[in-house]
């Protein structure tokens, strides 16, 4: 590029080229400031591989719905990650339903954390908009939204490419609606309590597949129920239960099996008192352990 004779090359003049190898090293919040400059900038700072970095987020606390769809049917933006959060008894569900046909199908992440329960239909309408959802956060309770128990039962769409699930409870899985099982049959990543015989069940499901796991027990109902199951290609555990199994020999040796079994392990995060046997099974037998977080009193 050479500069006209008499004029001063200025940045606006960069080649796009330059200017997005320029932007690939800004943080998102400077981002955001750059693409105010003008539209060419805005272009270039929100596309392509620098939207994985962007999370769009809905909050019907601080704008109203219809102030969300003026400004995303304007936009052209190809929005990766999304979180819905709203503190309101009623969620605004036609409005975000029509604001993600702007950029349904280039949805990956899906978080929904509002402080009240959001229906099962509700749930079922969102992602049947996101077909190509990669992992799904729900920070909420589910709760059977049916007006009429005569309502006709619509199914749950399957998520073939959902890898990565959490739930803030194992109460979704109580409801018939909700099987886990068909709707992401490819998990690999699970994030939730194991406090009943269906959450159990479906870790027994998942077992196999699963790579990554955060569990939490409330009570020790399903612990080493949990603690027989094998998962051979467990790489990364977040564990958490309270003390009263740790200070049995029985339960201690069951739960020093579990971890012995994790060949694969390479991230630990323990957050109990746990006995020196469980360690012993961990750092003798998970030989590719790298990351070791002990959280206790």
């Amino acid at each position: 590029m050479e500069p006209i004779a008499g004029k001063r090359t200025q940045i606006c003049d960069l080649p796009v080229e330059v200017l997005e190898m320029i932007f690939d090293h800004l943080a998102v919040s400077d981002l955001k400031n750059a693409s105010l400059v003008s539209r060419l900038w805005s272009n270039c700072a929100f596309s392509s591989q620098r939207m994985e970095r962007v999370r769009l987020k809905i909050d019907y606390c601080l704008k109203e719905p219809e102030d969300y769809l003026m400004l995303f049917n304007e936009s052209k933006r190809q929005y990766r990650h999304v979180l819905l959060a709203y503190s309101s008894e009623e969620l605004v569900l036609e409005h975000f339903i029509q604001l993600l046909q702007n950029f349904k199908r280039y949805v990956k992440s899906l978080k929904i954390r509002p402080n009240m329960c959001i229906g099962v239909s509700q749930l079922r309408d969102i992602l049947l908009e996101v077909p190509n959802l990669k992992a799904l956060s729900v920070h909420s309770r589910l709760w059977n939204s049916s007006d009429t128990q005569d309502a006709p039962f619509q199914q749950f769409p399957m998520l073939a490419q959902l890898s990565d699930l959490v739930l803030e409870s194992d109460m979704a899985l109580q409801l018939e609606e909700f099987d886990v099982r068909l709707i992401a049959p490819n998990l690999r990543s699970l994030d939730m309590d194991c406090d009943s015989q269906r959450a159990l069940e479906a870790y027994k499901h998942f077992s196999d597949q699963l790579t990554t796991i955060a569990v939490f027990f409330k009570n020790d109902d399903y612990f080493l129920r949990f603690c027989e199951v094998n998962f051979p290609n467990l790489c990364k555990i977040d564990f958490y239960s309270d003390d009263d199994q740790f200070r049995d020999n029985e339960a201690v040796r069951t739960i020093a099996a579990f971890f012995a079994r994790l060949k694969r392990l390479q991230h630990a995060t323990l957050r109990s008192n746990i006995t020196q046997p469980i360690v012993d099974g961990l750092v003798g037998n998970c030989l590719d352990l790298s990351y070791l977080h002990i959280k206790t009193e």
